[in-house]
């Protein structure tokens, strides 16, 4: 999809279909846009993606198809750690509790894959 400059903008694991044994393809592609070589979209704040998988710049900035990495690396959290990776986030409207932390549940080498996929910044993912 990315090299056809394709961005899917909704990925999320009920946007992953299986149709055989280590083959997948990608449902709802009604959000997908067409992304000139080298260039970004423009944001298009609460028009798509799913909350909890969003990339941060994706209603901020100009963006390209790291968000979709983004959502990607969100995607193999969960299929590592049978869990979201915001489920032990501090959540502001909770009185101040927080869950238990969550680096230390992380094993070394898959947290440094995986965060390869999450970075802040679009150009390290």
């Amino acid at each position: 999809m990315h090299d056809g400059r394709w961005l899917h903008r909704d990925l999320k694991p009920t946007n992953i279909g299986l149709i055989g044994p280590l083959r997948s393809v990608l449902l709802d592609v009604g959000t997908s846009r067409h992304i000139q070589a080298g260039g970004s979209l423009r944001p298009e704040p609460g028009t798509v993606g799913t909350v909890g998988y969003l990339a941060p710049e994706l209603e901020l900035e100009d963006y390209d198809h790291s968000i979709d990495i983004w959502s990607m690396g969100i995607i193999l959290f969960e299929l590592t750690y049978n869990y979201h990776l915001w489920k032990y986030a501090i959540n502001p409207w909770r009185d101040g509790k927080t869950n238990e932390a969550l680096r230390p549940s992380f094993q070394v080498v898959s947290y440094c894959w995986i965060s390869s996929f999450v970075a802040r910044i679009p150009r390290s993912r």
